[in-house]
């Protein structure tokens, strides 16, 4: 009888365990404390009034992407990327050229902007009680990008792309407080202390980010389902970590991507009609 009441006792400190790391992962998957990677705008334009648009959503954010070529080699980009406790926007042009009828190259630049304000405290959290956290985060950034990209259209329903983004980070403030205290139990002295802390206030800083992509579209001619996954790193440029990205550097994203021609070739009928 005693064997198996310390295998229960061990199997529910177990599943306890299990549920812990369960709810965290939720929590983390739902929740972010800093900017996350934007999805990368890669039309894939091969001639002018092209247009694409990309609704793409995560658990965490939503980002909208418009293309449009005005005239043939020229492509105009922009992305919004929102959640409730930030906002991130990008405007940019470039070129495209498309030597065969399969490979397409592009190479865009921009620039952008977002702002990030938040104030975050887990007290007496159910799963982890004896911790309790606090993060303080206010970002204003501004960016300047290149993104170099070359894709191959398998045919008018399957193409699959490589993206490069080179971004330079520019901070007018980085504030960024975090602090982990630690619950002390059966004590006459204080209920807490301070486990880990981490103070950040900067102005005028930068950084860089290196961000490369894989993006895969498969669907119809005009409407395709589109996933892309990409990873962040930071090369600091001074004393401070002041990696837009933090702990979200990796991202996998879904969305829909629709293109068709802004103006459509007139019909035959029409023509002889003239």
């Amino acid at each position: 009888m005693g064997f198996l009441l310390e295998y229960a006792i061990a199997m529910k400190h177990n599943l306890q365990k299990i549920f812990s790391f369960c709810v965290v992962l939720f929590i983390t998957g739902c929740y972010t404390t800093s900017f996350l990677p934007q999805t990368h705008n890669v039309p894939l334009f091969t001639k002018k009034n092209q247009v694409r648009i990309n609704p793409i959503h995560s658990l965490r954010v939503f980002d909208l992407q418009l293309a449009y070529a005005p005239i043939n080699n020229l492509g105009i980009i922009a992305n919004i990327q929102g959640t409730t406790r930030y906002y991130m926007t990008e405007m940019g042009a470039g070129a495209f050229y498309s030597p065969t009828n399969f490979l397409v190259t592009e190479l865009y630049g921009g620039l952008g902007t977002g702002r990030l304000k938040d104030s975050i405290i887990y007290h007496d959290f159910p799963v982890l009680p004896s911790d309790d956290r606090y993060l303080g985060i206010d970002v204003t950034a501004y960016k300047f990008f290149i993104q170099p990209n070359i894709g191959v259209a398998f045919s008018e329903k399957i193409d699959l792309s490589f993206s490069a983004k080179c971004t330079y980070w520019y901070y007018t403030n980085y504030y960024y407080n975090y602090e982990r205290w630690e619950r002390v139990r059966n004590s006459s002295g204080p209920k807490s202390t301070l486990a880990y802390a981490e103070l950040i206030n900067v102005k005028n800083g930068s950084e860089i980010t290196i961000e490369p992509a894989l993006t895969f579209r498969i669907g119809r001619e005009h409407t395709k389902f589109m996933i892309q996954t990409g990873i962040s790193t930071s090369l600091r440029t001074g004393a401070y970590n002041l990696d837009p990205y933090r702990y979200n550097n990796a991202y996998m994203r879904l969305g829909v991507s629709v293109n068709f021609n802004l103006f459509k070739k007139e019909t035959k009928t029409n023509a002889l009609t003239k």
